[in-house]
């Protein structure tokens, strides 16, 4: 049994043709396309570490802030109790 035209015509609609082939990527060009993601994602990276940095830098601040300012508090906190019992033992002298 010989193949035929009708035969081939069908197989060329099965299997990859030579020039089928032709619009697949070669190994280079995959990884041409790898090292230009690469190169890409690193130019994003970079861009956004320098934008958060500044956000970063703001957050750890306003951090250091609150500790210090939540010791002061505590401190003051501290003086007016001392004041309070100050006061009503001297009122429950007075009186």
């Amino acid at each position: 049994m010989a193949i035929t035209d009708p035969d081939i015509k069908k197989l060329k609609t099965i299997f990859a043709t030579k020039d089928d082939l032709k619009r697949f990527a070669t190994k280079d060009e995959l990884d041409d396309l790898q090292q230009e993601i690469h190169e890409e994602f690193q130019t994003w990276k970079s861009e956004f570490f320098d934008k958060i940095d500044p956000i970063l830098k703001e957050v750890l601040d306003n951090r250091e802030e609150r500790t210090i300012t939540n010791h002061r508090l505590n401190k003051h906190k501290e003086v007016l109790k001392n004041h309070n019992k100050r006061l009503h033992h001297l009122e429950a002298s007075q009186v």
